[in-house]
């Protein structure tokens, strides 16, 4: 039985039971035929565990800090499946013998139940509004993977307005339309549960709406963001192992300026009772605590007094700019040559070569350009990759939105004087990072981009200092 043709249920069970429970007063066994059924099943279940491999306890959390091992090389750098993922086979084999695909075989675009581009007949609506249950694997279609402070909130704002798409739900805590996924981010079993049930079909199929113009029944959509996947030692590994496939959308811009928001964005939401004492930015130069595993910047408490804070969080640094670092984890270069090493620094990040999906890659300039043939060649672009209904997404902020980015407060504004150090270590960074991109990852097949010659001259800035104009 392969794991990659089980079926997502609506809701993941808490523990493994295959012996269903049964009222006495209406089911009564006898003796020999219930020894012999728990024989069965305690064969089935120790036969399952044995081809899954699986030994039925969550992962040391402390295990993803040897991980790694450097590039290309070392131990397998895949989180396990925990235990809320193992409970996923739990009564999930009714399938069809003709789905018994090899385990590690992955070429889904011959899949029938994706090609739903086509006019509806009468009770197509039924079809819409049900669609069979997807097999864990294809579960989930694609994840803005990065990055932070680089406009994947209008992304995800303007995807959850857009009927075929499911971006993971409303979220009652936070009272937001919806909002990021970080569930897959830790190895806890309860965190890993939350996830499956958020993205049970049901929800799903409730959340959507695929009838389109003329009674065509529209491709449905499933995706999350959390910008940041690409960058976490334990996300992407978590993310690759139960979603091969997964394509990504991944957002960039000029460090300097990427650098300048992210700081301020950690005071914006610091806590004001601590009374915040802002940091020298030059002291911020270098890797964040969870960029390195030696040596590493000093964390401060302006930093880690936020609100709702995490250690996870904690990644104010000019590490943080280092977007080619990141992106090269996903295995879409060779990695061979002494120059290409060089310019990711000789990084000792985890490699994800067993990710095989593709990467929409923008630079965040493209999401705001004002020339509008230019722009809405940009947006269409976006919807073939996901495979959206023509002219049904825009990246176009709201008034609302707008005017909340207006009231921003800055803390630094970094082209004053004071400045100038860290400016000249981003700018480095946004050189080397400019130069692999468009030497090395565009060469990718695996690689779209939008409107390429205006990317390119967008990440050719990188190698200025945005200040001296």
């Amino acid at each position: 039985m392969n794991s990659t043709n089980e079926e997502v249920r609506p809701m993941i069970p808490s523990s493994i039971g295959i012996v269903s429970k049964q009222k006495g007063s209406t089911c009564r066994l006898r003796t020999k035929s219930l020894v012999i059924l728990l024989g069965v099943t305690s064969f089935l279940l120790f036969g399952l565990a044995q081809h899954y491999d699986f030994d039925f306890k969550l992962p040391n959390e402390s295990e993803t800090d040897n991980k790694v091992s450097g590039m290309h090389g070392g131990e397998d750098n895949n989180a396990q499946i925990d235990e809320a993922i193992i409970n996923d086979t739990d009564n999930s084999f009714d399938h069809d013998e003709d789905d018994d695909d090899d385990h590690d075989h992955h070429d889904y675009d011959s899949a029938d139940e994706n090609d739903l581009s086509r006019t509806a007949d009468p009770d197509e609506s039924i079809v819409a509004a049900q669609q069979k249950p997807r097999p864990r694997h294809k579960l989930i279609d694609f994840v803005i993977a990065g990055f932070p402070k680089c406009g994947t909130t209008t992304m995800l704002n303007r995807l959850n307005e857009n009927p075929q798409v499911y971006m993971g739900g409303p979220d009652a805590r936070k009272r937001k339309p919806v909002d990021e996924r970080h569930e897959l981010r830790q190895n806890k079993g309860h965190r890993f549960q939350d996830f499956f049930d958020r993205y049970s079909m049901e929800k799903i199929n409730s959340d959507t709406h695929l009838i389109g113009s003329g009674g065509k029944v529209l491709k449905q959509v499933v995706g999350f963001k959390s910008p940041e996947v690409v960058r976490s030692e334990t996300f992407l590994p978590n993310v690759v192992e139960l979603f091969p496939a997964i394509d990504m959308i991944v957002s960039v811009r000029h460090p300097v300026l990427h650098f300048e928001s992210n700081y301020n964005f950690r005071l914006r939401n610091a806590d004001p009772d601590e009374g915040l004492e802002l940091v020298d930015t030059k002291d911020l130069i270098g890797d964040c605590w969870i960029d390195c595993h030696h040596s590493c910047t000093p964390k401060f408490h302006f930093l880690n007094k936020r609100t709702h804070a995490q250690e996870e969080s904690e990644d104010t640094c000019t590490g943080t700019s280092t977007f080619h670092h990141a992106l090269s984890r996903l295995a879409l270069t060779p990695m061979e040559e002494p120059r290409e090493l060089g310019l990711l620094d000789h990084h000792q990040l985890s490699i994800q070569s067993e990710w095989s999906g593709r990467l929409l890659l923008m630079e965040i300039g493209q999401i705001s350009d004002k020339d509008a043939k230019r722009h809405d060649k940009f947006e269409r672009r976006f919807e073939d990759f996901l495979g959206l209904e023509a002219n049904s997404f825009t990246t176009d902020e709201t008034e609302e939105e707008k005017a909340k980015y207006q009231q921003s407060h800055k803390f630094i504004h970094i082209c004053d004087e004071e400045h100038r150090e860290v400016r000249e270590s981003l700018v480095d960074i946004g050189l080397k990072g400019s130069t692999w991109i468009k030497d090395y990852l565009l060469k990718s097949d695996r690689v779209e981009v939008a409107n390429k010659d205006h990317f390119l001259e967008l990440i050719e800035k990188w190698g200025d200092d945005p200040c001296k104009k």
